[in-house]
């Protein structure tokens, strides 16, 4: 198909208001028919029919007993034309449907291929034949060459091949007729077959009990005989149907003979006749050509107008009644239709018109009628308009930047069809994309669907934005391809839009970067491009300011600016269409020389903590802290902190691992990019010192006995604890027991169990704990022992007896390392719970050394004091 000139439509809101011209070139190869099919020839046989068409495409419809159809549905009745396949390279010229079960086709090459209950393939005429005509009768098929030889096959059981002998034969036989008369047109009958010659005589052979070979007789003969037409009577064609044939002459009239069944012959009368009879047409009617079927004969005349007579059964006479006879019938034709070919079947008629239609009438027994039912037809009646299909202009019902939604219809043309649709950006269609379109089977699943509008809708994705594209539809079915018109749109989308662009918040090292961008309905990437240059060409960075699709404000910071500099930068927003950039805008940093505000330093026991206050000049800053112990020669520990751009910025650091009760030096510093602020005038001391001990108690006192309690800080350092208890308060003359060692730390709980005391005897007591920093004597308290009943209290003056001595054992003690009490080395536990510690006694130093146990501590009595000392404490006893 050339190329030709359409008005395509636009879509409006894709597109603008406006149309345009363009030029559309069939893509491909070209569709095998514009739809639906126009036909050239067209036969009818025992309740079925074929047709050719205009491009040499052969079709069949009908009773299918056999396989007569020849096309590639099995179904018993095809009531829509369906394809007869041909080899590749083939075209038919006409096709016989046959008046039985047999069918043959004559192509454009000459060649011959039949299908049915007799056929099997070509026909193996000799080489080099080339058929010019074609006929295929109740059991015979006879084919006449172009040099005018005739050739037959098949059943010669009535003579019909006109050899002289009755064997069947599968192989093509030449036929000699009588008077060596040069055959020009062959018509096989019903078990018989004639011919006319190039002088117009006629000459039959075969069954002949109605007289249907014409020569005045009733015999049937097994080889031609010449028709007794009369002497001025020239046939141009001739057909033979059922015990009848009937011919057209030269001068365009009818004859007729053998059985006149129905008034089948037109000559007025129902009478039979073995010879010739003319048809009786009115006065100035000529006719183009003749045929008899079964039942009925019809003539076209010049003026195009189909003339039928005889048997009307199923309306085979086409003008509308039930009724026919011996009066010839004008068929009521559409009007504007005129008459071209003529074929007879069974019970029906159909004919070709001058503007390539075919139309049928008659009984249409097994949908032979071709329109798609099997009820009678009255008056002719186009067949089914079948062919390629026929898909309307598609339109665009909406669409977006990369996807549009295209709806559409197209008229499958009796056949079952799939849909595409192709997609190019130009309007030759060049190398197009092809989108396929999903259309239910539900919707051409019924004969009636098959020939009425279906309509399709379906996306076209993966488009480019803001591009025109041309799109037209494609439907294919078994008869072939047809294509729209095309239509066109626009995808929506375009390059990015850079309203705005500003900068704010300036820094000394950074500044932010302000835009509004449109997207313009696209991922668009947005990005500021700065630098020192102000044609930005060298030393450019590039910062990300986000993503936009539609309208969209953005911003981001710039760092690591260098103060005091002057910098140019601009908007750049990308997407698939284009890149936009913005509006070249300038800033300059500030910035300033850190200052270092203020400077605390606290020192703990072993940690200390620092705080600086800074200045950073508006610029990130690096603060820098140093120590050492004061006086040393060792390297400064120093650690740093980034500080951002601030005028009044604080920054803690903590110093560990410091030993306590120590001085140390700090040094301070902060830098940035323009300068730095130092200061090392600043020093602390650490805490820890002489331990402290507090919240001395006596509890349990008994006669003998007594529980003291206390708390002991070691004040970081390892701290020796002992309890000092006399009888006078002056302590001038106590006694020690040794209560343990506390580790570095927190506070211990202090407990110490004392026993062996004499009873009835106020006791002075107090905590003596020792570490590296100094010795704290601690508040002493005082309780008295209880006395025990039935204590003696006054005895009569006796001589006093010596107390013996009694060496007490020392408390057991629970502590965590060994314990030296004198020269003695004692090992010592503690218990599970660090806060408590369990102390036992231990002998005063002046003692000899004893070793402590976990038994409970005894406390040994002062030295025996001499005679005069212990009459005294008698005598004092006494007193009390």
């Amino acid at each position: 198909m050339g190329s030709k000139t359409v008005r395509v439509r636009c879509i409006l809101f894709l597109c603008g208001l406006s149309t345009s011209t363009v030029t559309v070139v069939a893509v491909g190869a070209s569709p095998a028919q514009a739809a639906p099919f126009t036909y050239t020839a067209v036969s009818t046989g025992y309740h079925r029919a074929c047709a050719v068409t205009t491009t040499g495409v052969g079709l069949c419809w009908g009773w299918n007993y056999s396989g007569s159809l020849g096309t590639n549905d099995r179904s018993a009745t095809v009531y829509a034309p369906s394809i007869v396949p041909l080899p590749a390279g083939e075209r038919f010229r006409s096709i016989e449907a046959g008046s039985y079960f047999t069918s043959c086709g004559l192509t454009e090459s000459g060649r011959v291929y039949c299908w049915g209950e007799s056929g099997g393939g070509w026909m193996a005429l000799p080489a080099g034949v080339v058929v010019n005509q074609l006929s295929v009768g109740w059991s015979q098929v006879c084919a006449l060459t172009t040099d005018a030889r005739l050739f037959c096959t098949g059943d010669w059981l009535s003579g019909e091949l006109g050899t002289g002998d009755q064997e069947y034969t599968h192989l093509p036989v030449q036929i000699t007729l009588p008077d060596s008369a040069t055959p020009a047109y062959v018509s096989a009958g019903m078990g018989f077959t004639c011919v006319v010659s190039t002088i117009g005589t006629a000459y039959c052979t075969g069954g002949n009990g109605a007289g249907q070979l014409g020569n005045g007789l009733t015999s049937s003969t097994k080889v031609f005989v010449r028709v007794a037409l009369p002497a001025d009577v020239r046939l141009a064609s001739i057909s033979g149907g059922l015990g009848r044939t009937c011919g057209l002459d030269t001068t365009g009239g009818g004859w007729c003979w053998g059985r006149n069944y129905g008034g089948a012959f037109g000559d007025g009368t129902y009478d039979n006749s073995a010879t010739p009879r003319a048809v009786a047409l009115d006065a100035g009617i000529r006719l183009t050509d003749i045929r008899t079927g079964w039942y009925h004969t019809c003539g076209i005349t010049t003026a195009g107008v189909v003339l039928c007579w005889g048997e009307n059964t199923g309306g085979a006479l086409g003008w509308g009644q039930t009724y026919g006879g011996k009066t010839i019938r004008t068929a009521a034709l559409p009007a504007g239709v005129s008459a071209t070919n003529l074929t007879i079947g069974l019970s029906g008629t159909c004919i070709t018109s001058a503007d390539n239609r075919v139309l049928c009438w008659g009984s249409n027994l097994f949908g032979s009628g071709g329109v798609g039912t099997a009820a009678p037809v009255y008056t002719p009646t186009e067949i089914l308009r079948v062919g390629t299909p026929d898909p309307a202009i598609p339109a665009v019902s909406s669409g977006s930047t990369h996807a549009v939604d295209i709806t559409g219809t197209f008229v499958p043309n009796g056949a079952a069809s799939t849909v595409v649709l192709l997609v190019a950006e130009t309007p030759d269609f060049g190398s197009p994309r092809v989108v396929p379109v999903t259309v239910p089977r539900s919707r051409q699943a019924e004969l009636s669907q098959v020939f009425a509008p279906v309509t399709y809708a379906t996306r076209i994705p993966g488009l480019r934005p803001a591009t025109t594209y041309f799109v037209k539809t494609r439907a294919t079915n078994i008869f072939g391809a047809g294509e729209s018109d095309a239509t066109t749109f626009t995808t929506l989308g375009g390059p990015p839009i850079v309203a705005t662009s500003s900068i704010a918040q300036v820094g000394g090292d950074s500044a932010r970067v302000e835009t509004s961008v449109d997207g313009n309905l696209l991922a668009t990437n947005v990005e500021v491009v700065y630098s020192t240059d102000p044609k930005l060409t060298t030393d450019t960075v590039v910062t990300p300011l986000g993503s936009a699709t539609g309208s969209a404000h953005l911003s981001a910071t710039l760092s690591a600016l260098a103060p005091r500099t002057t910098y140019w930068a601009r908007v750049r927003a990308s997407n698939e269409v284009g890149t936009t950039t913005g509006e070249i805008i300038s800033f300059t940093t500030l910035g300033d020389k850190p200052t270092i505000l203020s400077v605390t330093a606290k020192g703990g026991r072993r940690a200390a903590g620092v705080v600086v206050g800074v200045d950073t000049g508006l610029l990130v800053a690096n603060v820098t802290v140093a120590h050492r112990k004061h006086g040393s020669d060792a390297g400064w520990t120093i650690q740093s902190r980034e500080v951002g751009p601030s005028s009044n910025a604080t920054v803690s650091f903590d110093l560990s691992n410091l030993d306590p009760a120590t001085p140390y030096d700090v040094k301070v510093a902060v830098t940035n990019a323009v300068g730095m602020g130092e200061r090392s005038d600043i020093s602390f001391t650490t805490m820890g010192g002489a331990p402290v001990v507090a919240a001395l108690q006596s509890h349990d006192i008994g006669d003998t006995t007594v529980t003291v309690r206390a708390q002991v800080d070691p004040n970081d350092f390892a701290t020796r604890v002992t309890l000092q208890v006399d009888t006078d308060e002056s302590f001038s003359n106590h006694d020690e027991w040794f209560a343990g060692t506390v580790a570095p730390g927190a506070q211990s709980k202090v407990s110490l169990d004392i026993s062996d005391l004499l009873d009835s005897t106020t006791y002075y007591a107090r905590l003596v704990a020792v570490n590296a920093r100094g010795t704290t004597t601690g508040g002493s308290i005082s309780f008295t022992t209880t006395t025990p009943v039935g204590k003696l209290l006054k005895r009569r003056a006796e001589p006093v007896a010596p107390v013996p001595v009694v060496v007490p054992t020392p408390p057991a003690v629970q502590l965590d390392s060994p314990v030296t009490i004198g020269e003695t080395s004692v090992e010592v536990t503690r218990p599970e719970s660090a806060a408590a510690v369990t102390i036992g006694v231990v002998a005063k130093t002046s003692t000899p050394p004893v070793t402590a146990s976990r038994k409970r501590a005894t406390i040994k009595p002062k030295p025996k004091p001499r005679q005069s000392n212990v009459s005294t404490r008698s005598t004092a006893r006494s007193a009390q």
